[in-house]
């Protein structure tokens, strides 16, 4: 071998088996170490990282298939120009055009011919890349029939052989190369205020960002979320969101200077979220340095609302009046971290009141809207919601009266419900919603008042609707983001629900996750809050494969379908 040792190239062979077929949960420890390995000797050797290629979807990233077969990799049976009828049978069978089919036929074929009845290995075909080279094709048609023998290659079950697309790779070592880069932008975004509902200065540094950046159509939409299209080349190709939320929970007189120690970072919002603006900004430099056209469009947007009692209401915006196809939400920094599920929240905000009046010389004539919301709270005290689905609930907060010697004539409380599955969610709200007129009723009941300027009423306030969301386990934006992993050697470290912008698509049935943008953060939401360079590439790494495949590049075809 050149430069990669036989070792390396048995650990690649591990993984990419691992990639193409997957393993149980119960395999994923044994494979802990071997991807360390590999992400080591990757970075030492660009030219064996892998490309992307289309996944064997599975019902389980986690559980994909039962494995009754060896896990060594069989040897590559002999093809010539003149049988390549299975292969053309597999090509049929995925649903490739005659054009493309006919293709792909004639790229393979020069390739056996290359090979001369040597067998294929990656070192084939990095002198076949080379060659091409030599014969003075330009870069995108050597990448052109790179593709079509990738293609041969899935078909033969010998990913290990893939060769990077330049360009793709080009994208990846920029996201390297530029950290600082991108770090000093992180900063720049933090220091520009950005409450819920105050995010118009920060949207418009992003906005000019997207612009240098050499996008084109650019604006910002009616609720402030800004938009920034970089178009495919295909003519009703898929549409990607890569989204990261603007705002953060603090308020505007906050001091947002940063802070620097070291590799350490620190102030209100660095992490959430300028750290997943940082790394989608880092996206779109990557790919317009590299000159990367793909099929489908990404939309790069910057998020309103995403936090408190924003409510989502940026994505929410975004997926009710735009067609979209998939989403990709930028949140957290653990790039181990893949979302399947979006936890649904309804918040309500109940008031009950009244007259109020002297406790002495009142009584028993006007009833305390205290003691009603202290009957409701006891009514649903007790209630104890499913377990599965998950589905919780609890009076966050609570006030009313005036003084001690006061009737109360106000009190109000908010509350919080959460569910995995919107119908337990709704079968809650409506429970412990009417527990408030039972409690009025009752109260008002209990001192025979039926004067109407006197009795209670009650008051019920929607204040925050976030709907639950799960996307199959085959859907392809999971399965592109867990390759996608697996080729950058990062461990799966979390792969649950959460609440994210990524609520809104799911709870619509579009593809869609929630990613992280790389780097370490703790204390989100805190004064104290800080970020730390280390591997902070990885997160734009990550969504840049992630994309590309999901929209298509060069000939690979886009992964994620288009909506009817």
């Amino acid at each position: 071998m050149n430069t990669v040792s036989s070792t390396t190239v048995d650990i690649k062979k591990t993984l990419l088996h691992y990639i193409k077929a997957e393993f149980k949960e119960k395999d994923l420890d044994m494979l802990k170490s071997l991807l360390g390995s590999i992400y080591k000797e990757l970075t030492n050797t660009p030219d064996i990282l892998p490309h992307l290629e289309s996944p064997n979807f599975a019902a389980d990233p986690l559980d994909c298939c039962d494995r009754t077969n060896s896990d060594t990799i069989t040897d590559t049976p002999s093809f010539s120009p003149d049988n390549l009828k299975p292969y053309r049978d597999f090509l049929i069978a995925n649903e490739r055009s005659k054009n493309t089919i006919s293709k792909y036929i004639s790229d393979v074929t020069g390739f056996i011919t290359f090979l001369s009845g040597a067998e294929i290995s990656k070192e084939q075909c990095l002198d076949y890349k080379k060659y091409l080279l030599k014969q003075n094709y330009a870069v995108s048609t050597v990448n052109s029939k790179l593709c079509s023998i990738h293609s041969f290659l899935t078909f033969l079950d010998r990913a290990d052989c893939f060769v990077q697309l330049e360009k793709v790779q080009k994208a990846l070592q920029i996201a390297k190369r530029d950290v600082q880069r991108a770090m000093d932008e992180q900063v720049e975004l933090c220091e520009i205020p950005a409450p819920t509902f105050m995010e118009e200065k920060r949207a418009q540094s992003v906005l000019e960002r997207m612009k240098a950046y050499g996008l084109t159509d650019v604006k910002m939409d009616e609720i402030g979320n800004v938009i920034g299209v970089r178009k495919g080349t295909v003519e009703g190709g898929p549409i990607l969101v890569l989204g990261a939320h603007m705002d953060s929970v603090f308020s505007i007189d906050t001091d947002v200077t940063v802070k620097k120690d070291g590799i350490r970072y620190s102030a209100p919002g660095i992490g959430d979220n300028c750290s997943g603006l940082r790394a989608i900004l880092q996206v779109l430099r990557g790919l317009e340095e590299a000159n990367i056209q793909t099929k489908g469009d990404i939309w790069f947007v910057g998020t309103v609302g995403e936090e408190g009692n924003g409510d989502i209401r940026g994505s929410k915006h975004l997926v009710k009046n735009n067609k979209i196809d998939g989403f990709i939400a930028v949140d957290s920094t653990d790039v181990g971290r893949v979302l399947y599920g979006a936890t649904g929240s309804h918040r309500w905000r109940v008031s009950i009141d009244g007259l109020g009046g002297h406790s002495f010389a009142e009584y028993g004539k006007t009833p305390s809207a205290i003691h009603a919301m202290a009957r409701a709270i006891e009514k649903f005290a007790d209630l104890r919601p499913a377990a599965d689905p998950k589905t919780t609930w609890t009076v966050g907060t609570i006030k009313g009266g005036t003084t001690v010697n006061s009737i109360a004539a106000h009190c109000e409380v908010e509350i919080d419900m959460r569910s995995f599955d919107n119908q337990c969610l709704l079968a809650l709200e409506a429970e412990i919603l009417s527990k408030f007129d039972e409690a009025v009723a009752e109260e008002n009941a209990s001192w025979t008042i039926t004067d109407p300027e006197r009795i209670l009423k009650v008051t019920k306030t929607a204040i925050g609707d976030r709907p639950a969301g799960t996307r199959p386990h085959d859907c392809p934006v999971l399965q592109v983001a867990r390759s996608a992993q697996k080729v950058l050697g990062i461990e799966l470290t979390q792969y649950g629900r959460s609440s994210t912008d990524a609520n809104a698509p799911m709870s619509e049935n579009i593809p869609s996750t929630c990613l992280c943008s790389g780097g370490h953060a703790e204390n989100a939401h805190n004064v104290k809050e800080f970020f730390e360079m280390i591997d902070t590439h990885l997160g734009p790494q990550l969504l840049t494969l992630a994309a590309l495949s999901l929209v298509g590049v060069e000939d690979e075809e886009p992964l994620l379908p288009k909506k009817l």
